[in-house]
C-alpha cells in the first residue's frame, strides 16, 4: 500500500477513539485541522491488503499518531477491474476538550 501523511500541525499522539465523519459532514466547531492522509495502492498491492476496512485502519491509527480525534472522509475511491484496492484520503483534526 502507498501512504503519505501531511501534518500542518503537530500534536502530541493520542489513543481517544476517532470520530469518523462521511464525505460532506459537517465538521464540529472548534475542531482544528491537522494534517491529511491517503492510503492507496502503489500498483503492485495485493487485494488483500487493501481492503476498505485496512485502508481505514491504517488511517485511524495514523489520525491518532498525529494527535487526531476525528477524521473525515474527503475522497474514497473503490476498487475497479484494473485497480483492485480501496483508496481513501482523509482529514484530521482535533476538537480540544
Amino acid at each position: 500500500m502507498k501512504k503519505t501523511v501531511s501534518v500542518i500541525i503537530s500534536q502530541p499522539p493520542t489513543t481517544e477513539q476517532v470520530q469518523i465523519l462521511g464525505i460532506g459532514q459537517q465538521i464540529p466547531d472548534g475542531a482544528i485541522l491537522l494534517g491529511t492522509i491517503s492510503v492507496g495502492t502503489t500498483g503492485f498491492t495485493s487485494r488483500g491488503r487493501c481492503t476498505y476496512d485496512r485502508v481505514l485502519n491504517y488511517a485511524i491509527t495514523q489520525a491518532q499518531a498525529i494527535g487526531g480525534n476525528i477524521m473525515q472522509i474527503r475522497l474514497h475511491t473503490a476498487p475497479t477491474p484494473h485497480n483492485l484496492c480501496h483508496e481513501i484520503t482523509v482529514d484530521v483534526y482535533t476538537l480540544p476538550n
